[in-house]
Parts: C-alpha cells; structure tokens; sequence
C-alpha cells in the first residue's frame, strides 16, 4: 500500500491534472467518464479478476498456477460479438465448407 500511495503521488507531482474526472455527455451514449483513473481501473480489470479469484483459491488452501494459461486461452479465443472473429485460430475460413 505504501508503494501505490508513493506512486499515486508521484503521479499527481507530474501530471496536474492526474485526478481529474470528467464527463462527457454524449446525445447517442450518454455520460461517459474520462480521465487517468478511469483508464487504469478499465485497463486493470481483467488481472483484478483474476487476482479476486486466486486469493479465494489460496483462502481455502488450494494452490492453483493454471490462471495464466486460463487467461492466455481465453485471450485467443473471441467473444461471438467481436467483429474480429475471422482472425481467431479457431474460426474457419468461408472456403472451407
């Protein structure tokens, strides 16, 4: 905790407006949020999650070392609504029916 305050600090001597929030209203999405906090906790998202479910996993005493390769697969293969899921490994090809 003492590393991330010094960080946060460090941050906010840097950059002047590291804290702020702002909102933008948008008329075909509504409010949005913007700023560099938002960004980090939308780019931190998915290591929370898996960090929440590895602390429960050591909680009840069970060691488990397979999430990274559980993200690495899950990292391949697309949501079905990605607009880029020819490009998965996965996805066949129109010519091969």
């Amino acid at each position: 905790m003492i590393t991330l305050l010094l960080i946060l600090i460090v941050d906010s001597l840097v950059s002047n407006n590291f804290f702020n929030i702002r909102i933008v209203t948008d008329l075909e999405n509504g409010q949005h949020f913007y700023g560099d906090l938002i960004d980090i906790v939308k780019n931190s998202a998915p290591i929370i999650l898996l960090a929440i479910g590895m602390a429960l996993v050591i909680a009840t005493k069970g060691i488990d070392l397979s999430v990274g390769a559980v993200m690495a697969i899950c990292g391949l293969s697309p949501p079905p609504w990605s607009e880029k899921r020819a490009l998965s490994p996965f996805s066949r090809s129109r010519s091969s029916y």
